[in-house]
């Protein structure tokens, strides 16, 4: 072998051994993701947030007692070990993890986890824990839970974003999550990374969440690299975006619903609210609901999710729609004199800072005034719209709901919340909700389910693996810049 040979070898064998060595090394840290929002975001308090936006933000913020792994085993999380209940499965122990500090440098102790779950059971999402009679900490490293029934899915119900750990400091709330908020307004939030989080700093050093007022505008600012991902497609108005984008998909997780209020009486017939539901061309309208994979629903969970068969005269039809109102007519004399004037008038409450539920609204609007009924879009500002759908003060509204954990039972049970029947929804946590039970929702009716509503996301490819988890929000926390963008921009510094 001559000596020209011999001597590059060496530095062949070093290429070899080189090459293997780049692609296993770890992601890297630094730069910034720029998110949109579906909606301008009200809280992110766990206990409170009930919309996509808000979960998504809430769960970057604050983190619960035990955490989903994989084939839906729950694993520890802020806590140190599986829940220690008594024989008889009344009176469970949590014991805390000793290295958890929070956004503000103090550490978690077991009285502010107490408080928090205090806080849980007293808010909109208190029927999941309706199992629960007592929180009391042991020590500074201990909660105890006393139970009125044994309860297997304690660790999963504490695994839900709602019970995540969020403690009081004067007016605002602190987590020890991946992120802290360094800024907060309803249309702008931005977190920056929490490097002493016990899970781990995440690899993005900023995170910065947009709502924007008009679909086309988010598009435009993907287009042109102002923002990281992008809800309505890379194309959806033409064009195409500087750089190269991957699709993320999520799963049917959110319920679009129309929830019907009390008032004029003739709303709270069963024969009227199913009379607005056959009127309704739910499969239209499950192509203008949102972005990405949507079914019709014909009920409070996706049957991907949970098994039932469709409810009888579910379908939609005018003809029987108008059969039904007639019907209701005959016992509601309010009703009649509203028909007998040739229209029957309600308001339709929605979201004005959602571009796309004026799109469905829309839609909604021309299928109830084929059936005589005039429905007036009223929009109003995200909070004044919550605060009304929470009072209860309107007569049609079109609303969203979450999954906050993909499970089936919890589903109906936070339909049954969403309508307001708070006893409903404990049963189902205290005693499950199966098939059966969501059927007899479809039946009941407290709300009127339209579309099982899914996202498609386009994102820079240059940004790490974005597949979304089984509730349909994207693991953010775990995310990346593959390599960082020549001139900063979404990826920048």
């Amino acid at each position: 072998m001559s000596s020209a040979r011999l001597m590059a070898l060496p530095l062949l064998a070093a290429l070899i051994v080189a090459a293997p060595a780049r692609a296993y090394l770890p992601a890297p840290y630094g730069g910034q993701a720029v998110v949109p929002l579906p909606a301008a975001v009200v809280t992110i308090d766990p206990a409170a947030a009930t919309q996509p936006g808000e979960l998504q933000v809430s769960t970057l913020v604050f983190d619960t007692l035990y955490t989903f792994g994989s084939r839906r085993w729950q694993l520890p999380h802020l806590a140190r070990l599986m829940p220690e209940c008594n024989q008889a499965g009344t009176s469970c122990r949590i014991r805390l993890r000793a290295d958890i500090k929070l956004h503000d440098g103090r550490i978690l102790d077991a009285a502010a986890v107490a408080a928090s779950l205090h806080r849980t059971k007293r808010g909109p999402h208190g029927y999941l824990l309706a199992n629960v009679t007592s929180i009391r900490a042991e020590g500074i490293d201990a909660i105890r839970l006393t139970l009125r029934h044994r309860a297997s899915d304690l660790a999963v119900l504490l695994s839900t974003p709602a019970t995540a750990i969020a403690v009081r400091r004067g007016s605002r709330l602190v987590g020890s999550g991946p992120f802290r908020v360094a800024r907060r307004r309803p249309r702008h939030i931005e977190l920056v990374a929490h490097a002493e989080c016990f899970a781990g700093r995440p690899r993005l050093d900023r995170l910065v969440f947009k709502a924007f007022k008009r679909s086309s505008t988010e598009v435009a600012s993907f287009h042109i690299g102002h923002l990281t991902l992008s809800r309505h497609g890379k194309s959806a108005f033409g064009g195409r975006p500087r750089y190269a984008a991957e699709e993320a998909l999520t799963q049917p997780r959110t319920l679009v619903y129309l929830a019907v209020g009390k008032r004029p009486e003739y709303l709270r017939d069963p024969l009227v609210r199913r009379a607005l539901l056959a009127a309704i061309d739910r499969k239209r309208l499950s192509k203008v609901a949102d972005t990405g994979p949507s079914r019709v629903a014909h009920g409070p969970v996706d049957r991907g999710i949970l098994r039932y068969r469709r409810p009888r005269g579910a379908r939609f039809s005018r003809g029987r729609a108008n059969r039904l109102l007639a019907r209701a007519a005959k016992g509601s004399p309010e009703l009649r004199a509203a028909a007998r004037s040739g229209r029957v008038q309600l308001s339709l409450l929605v979201d004005a800072s959602r571009p796309d539920d004026k799109i469905a609204a829309g839609q909604l609007v021309a299928d109830l005034d084929r059936i005589g009924i005039e429905a007036r879009i009223e929009t109003r500002d995200a909070a004044s719209y919550r605060s009304r759908l929470a009072g209860g003060n309107y007569q049609l509204a079109l609303a969203r709901l979450p999954l906050q954990l993909p499970d089936g039972s919890l589903g109906v049970a936070a339909a049954y919340a969403a309508a307001g029947d708070q006893a409903a929804a404990a049963r189902c946590v205290l005693k499950g909700c199966g098939a059966r039970e969501a059927r007899a929702f479809s039946k009941a009716l407290p709300l009127l389910p339209l579309v099982h509503a899914g996202t498609r996301f386009h994102y820079d490819a240059r940004l790490g693996p974005l597949a979304p988890d089984r509730s349909g929000r994207l693991p953010l926390a775990d995310t990346y810049w593959r390599r960082r963008a020549a001139n900063g921009g979404a990826a920048g510094n």
